[in-house]
């Protein structure tokens, strides 16, 4: 690729679309090297990669692992363009909304919306691994039943965001021509519960 980017991910990853989204959106060439969505991951052990979490993103000899440093880098390198918030008030409720999404419980709530009867969930081999990861948590019954919870949870998540920052019909976050880094912050978990059927 003109700039070496290269995103290496699997489709089923929110954190993952996040990035192709911003990319995407920017209109920066890039190349994708599509993993496993379990180890081994041939490909990052070649780059001498042992990290298990997806996405990755290599710069030339640079490779970034966290999703929020990824497009903290992608900002910094290709600053003309950029989708990031200048002002003070729109860069908190940018790295708000980032919080909120990952740390703040909506990432989880999402993945227990995730269909258990039908793609990934139906391999063993995933079942296995998603279990292992996460101390006997993240099962197929684990996730049956903890879905009314987060039925509930991402309803109040689409609630607040309707009720607050687009409440006066807005089409993006910060009321702009385009979408920004704050609509990718914002709204990926959320909208990944409604793509939900591309875990087939």
């Amino acid at each position: 690729m003109p700039n070496d980017t290269v995103l290496y991910w699997y489709t089923a990853s929110s954190y993952a679309r996040r990035v192709v989204w911003y990319l995407n959106l920017r209109g920066l060439p890039w190349a994708s090297c599509i993993q496993p969505p379990i180890m081994p991951r041939p490909d990052l052990q070649a780059l001498n990669v042992n990290y298990r979490r997806i996405p990755l993103l290599s710069m030339g000899k640079d490779v970034y692992l966290d999703t929020r440093l990824i497009l903290r880098k992608l900002e910094e390198r290709f600053p003309d363009g950029a989708l990031g918030a200048t002002n003070p008030e729109h860069r908190i409720i940018e790295r708000l909304l980032e919080r909120w999404m990952t740390d703040g419980g909506v990432f989880w709530r999402a993945v227990q919306l995730l269909p258990v009867d039908a793609g990934m969930w139906m391999d063993p081999a995933f079942q296995k691994d998603r279990a292992d990861l996460t101390g006997g948590r993240l099962t197929r019954e684990g996730l049956r039943k903890l879905r009314p919870e987060a039925v509930v949870a991402m309803r109040d998540c689409f609630e607040l965001l309707e009720t607050t920052i687009l409440s006066d019909g807005r089409e993006w976050v910060f009321n702009g021509s385009k979408p920004s880094l704050g609509d990718i912050e914002g709204m990926s978990d959320c909208f990944f519960t409604i793509i939900i059927g591309d875990w087939s």
